[in-house]
């Protein structure tokens, strides 16, 4: 229920005939009750109805130590107080001389439902906004899957790596024995063998590093430079044919411009993915 802080107090009920009969009725403390009266209400009973109230109840709101029944009966006989048909008191005129008080509750909703249009408002532009973003978001990371930065790329994307061609049966040995030898420990997963390889961390390295690898999305970037870095210390240990067609894959789908490419793939990658069974040969 909304709390009012004050009430209106007409300077001429100082002198009123209404006043003054109470005050003859009840001395001056029956004056001081009223004010009470009128106090309680505004914070309780704002529409100034005392619904469930009896005269005891109104003599306790008031603060009247007297005879209850005697200072309603003067209430009423004076016009401060009403009794309706149905045996409910009201105050007399309640909202007329108090109608800030009687609009609290009024008030009160009014603020609420503004409150709720406010809130309703917000959430709906923060919805709309959200929207945006995520249409830019997603318009900016089709642009960037499309780019040509230099490989490797730090905008590849998982779905271009997962269709690279994995390590033959030989390779996979090679990388596995060489991981081996480098660090001494023992793996059967060659996607962190071949990026510890490549990527080797500051720190040494011992199973539970290996057991807490987690992000292998550098395993195809590692496998390639892997294969480029055998094909030069040995030329005749790799195929470099399928380098080409791994750079001429990424050609297709956009991760790299034929500038990028090192120049002992550079022609091969070309005709590969120029060729008319370009298809077949690149994206098999």
């Amino acid at each position: 229920m909304p709390m009012n802080t004050d009430i209106r107090l007409w300077v001429s009920f100082l002198t009123h005939r209404k006043r003054k009969r109470l005050q003859r009725l009840l001395g001056p403390a029956g004056v001081l009750a009223l004010i009470d009266l009128w106090l309680r209400t505004s914070m309780n009973n704002p529409d100034g109805v005392l619904c469930g109230m009896d005269e005891e109840d109104i003599a306790l709101e008031a603060d009247w130590e007297g005879d209850p029944c005697q200072f309603v009966e003067a209430l009423i006989k004076c016009g401060f107080l009403e009794r309706t048909e149905d045996g409910t008191y009201r105050l007399h005129d309640w909202e007329q001389h108090q109608p800030w008080v009687a609009g609290a509750k009024e008030r009160s909703e009014r603020a609420r439902k503004a409150a709720r249009r406010r809130w309703d408002r917000k959430k709906e532009s923060c919805a709309m906004h959200a929207d945006r973003m995520h249409a830019a978001c997603e318009a900016q990371c089709d642009q960037h899957t499309t780019c040509s930065a230099p490989f490797p790329s730090p905008l590849l994307s998982l779905n271009h790596l997962s269709s690279f061609p994995g390590p033959s049966t030989e390779e996979k040995e090679a990388i596995l024995s060489e991981f081996e030898k480098r660090f001494s420990l023992q793996t059967q997963d060659w996607r962190k063998a071949v990026i510890l390889l490549v990527f080797p961390p500051k720190n040494q390295i011992g199973p539970g590093y290996l057991a807490k690898m987690r992000d292998l999305s550098q395993a195809q970037v590692a496998l390639l430079k892997w294969r480029e870095k055998k094909n030069k210390a040995d030329p005749e240990a790799m195929n470099k044919r399928e380098i080409a067609k791994t750079y001429a894959r990424m050609l297709a789908e956009g991760c790299v411009s034929l500038e990028d490419i090192p120049d002992e793939f550079r022609n091969l990658a070309k005709k590969i993915f120029r060729s008319e069974d370009n298809k077949c040969k690149v994206f098999s």
